[in-house]
């Protein structure tokens, strides 16, 4: 079965972003998501990397709010993650006393593995053996966070901190050993260039992999998309669909919901559920989405 992932949150729409370069032409909605403790680094280390960010045309989703409300983190967040191409992690000292942290944590990672998607550690005055082993700050945090779900008298939130606190800890572990950027005993305005130019190229890099990887694919078959492994234009991956072709050769199609609805409305939507169960065996699946 084809699986339709969101890569834009509902009610955005495409922006420009890297000297000209649309985030929306390969269905992301941001360049980088930026993943802090807010009560360390909001007004300072922060504030002064995103400025700098979007001043160099990167587009970048930075969370407003201050306070934590509720357990769990926010749809918006999620989805901005999931809409990003890269994500700059500032780990400080009180990063892991933030489930919301440890959420977008885990969430970034999960993204590294599944999306190909660029992850920028930034240790501001912490250690990476302590984030990897979580040692001062972060063994406290983890432990305060254990003692939490231990006091939990309810189940169903004791089986969920439960459920949190494994992905929590090899979250963790898993970033403590990325190669990042130390700050310690440097001038910021220095590291925060230096990211800077470090984003920019790999982002590039990035776009630059996945335009070259769709062209060769391409070559597979030119004229006849339903050939191919994988197809990444909406109405080649429509027409294949609604014909039933491709069965046993494609790994990955991409629709965009947004030319479905205006086929829909325009009364030539004509792709029924039906014609997406030859694709059982299809390893593979993207829609980009677009509510507005």
């Amino acid at each position: 079965m084809v699986v339709l992932s969101e890569l834009l949150p509902e009610g955005s729409s495409p922006s420009s972003s890297i000297h000209g370069h649309s985030s929306s032409t390969d269905g992301y909605r941001y360049d980088v998501f930026l993943s802090f403790r807010g009560v360390d680094t909001r007004y300072s280390f922060t504030d002064h990397l995103h400025k700098a960010l979007i001043d160099a045309g990167i587009n970048t989703f930075l969370d407003d709010e201050e306070i934590e409300t509720g357990e769990d983190l926010k749809p918006e967040l999620k989805s901005a993650i999931k809409a990003s191409r890269a994500s700059v992690i500032v780990l400080s000292k009180n990063y892991a006393s933030s489930t919301w942290c440890l959420d977008e944590l885990v969430l970034i990672l999960e993204q590294r593995m599944t999306s190909n998607h660029i992850v920028i550690p930034i240790f501001y005055h912490v250690e990476p053996t302590h984030v990897r082993k979580q040692q001062s700050s972060f063994g406290d945090a983890m432990a305060k966070h254990k003692q939490t779900m231990e006091a939990e008298t309810n189940a169903n939130k004791r089986s969920q901190w439960a459920q949190k606190m494994d992905p929590w800890n090899k979250a963790l572990i898993e970033v403590g050993n990325l190669k990042g950027n130390d700050v310690k005993g440097r001038l910021e305005t220095k590291i925060i260039e230096e990211i800077v130019k470090d984003i920019h190229r790999r982002l590039h890099m990035h776009q630059l992999v996945q335009e070259t990887g769709k062209f060769v694919v391409r070559q597979e078959s030119v004229n006849k998309p339903w050939k191919r492994s994988r197809i990444w234009c909406h109405k080649e991956s429509f027409k294949v669909l609604k014909q039933k072709k491709g069965k046993g050769n494609l790994l990955g199609l991409a629709l965009d919901m947004r030319m479905l609805e205006k086929e829909k409305l325009g009364g030539s939507f004509e792709l029924k559920t039906e014609a997406l169960t030859i694709y059982n065996d299809l390893r593979r699946g993207k829609s980009w989405m677009n509510r507005a």
